[in-house]
């Protein structure tokens, strides 16, 4: 049997990280906060340098005979409170169920983007630089072959376009705090005409959102861009094209 070629895997391995990220959506219960009269998450973490140290001869004693140890003294972690907290009320439940949830579904939203960027290097044959400097490296790469598929395809906005405007997305998510404003800042300095895939802008709050069904289609719409740089790297190539159909 004929092994498959790099790219015929890559693409593969690609959609099967998709899929164990949109099955991870299941867990995200829209309704999670309904039942909740009053709830705090506090993030608190081990202390990696610092802990807690017990001396005292009764208390070393008595927990060396709890342990089965013979230590001279006992050592506790000790905690770091972050200072992070989601706190849900009876009054603020149905807001803050709906912000933590766009959060959530934009934080994995992240993860398909890289792997997208990982199968561009790939095709591109090259495994280092920028998520920018990925994208137009394909561009310049399969430059023909993208505006045959652009020509084809059913979004008309073109393939790069696309890529770029998410890859602004995913930098706010990242580093900005899901801010719109800062989205429309980073369109406007590199010229790129602001234009939201899935994601949805709330300027009440200044951030971008996603809900459940707009994820869903965030994932059907990276497939499909996976799935025509793969066809540009077949028709350059002059390579068979592994048929996904069923």
């Amino acid at each position: 049997m004929k092994s498959e070629n790099i790219e015929t895997s890559a693409i593969k391995e690609f959609f099967f990280k998709t899929v164990l990220i949109a099955q991870s959506v299941k867990a995200i219960n829209d309704n999670w906060a309904k039942d909740i009269i009053r709830s705090i998450h506090r993030h608190i973490f081990t202390d990696p340098i610092n802990v807690e140290l017990q001396t005292d001869e009764q208390q070393v004693e008595y927990f060396n005979k709890l342990f089965g140890t013979s230590s001279k003294s006992i050592q506790w972690v000790k905690k770091i409170d972050s200072t992070s907290i989601v706190d849900i009320t009876a009054d603020n439940k149905e807001e803050i169920a709906i912000e933590v949830a766009s959060k959530i579904y934009s934080l994995l939203s992240v993860a398909i983007f890289e792997n997208l960027i990982e199968f561009l290097k790939v095709l591109n044959k090259k495994q280092n630089g920028t998520s920018e400097a990925v994208i137009k490296l394909f561009g310049e790469t399969f430059k023909q072959e993208i505006e045959n598929i652009d020509s084809l395809k059913q979004i008309k906005t073109p393939m790069i376009t696309i890529m770029n405007n998410l890859r602004l997305c995913r930098n706010v998510v990242t580093h900005n705090s899901f801010k719109l404003s800062a989205l429309e800042s980073k369109f406007k300095k590199e010229g790129i005409e602001l234009e939201l895939f899935c994601f949805k802008p709330n300027t009440s709050v200044d951030v971008i959102t996603l809900d459940r069904q707009s994820f869903i289609r965030l994932v059907d719409l990276y497939s499909q861009l996976a799935y025509l740089a793969y066809l540009c790297f077949c028709d350059k190539n002059k390579i068979n094209v592994v048929a996904f159909y069923t």
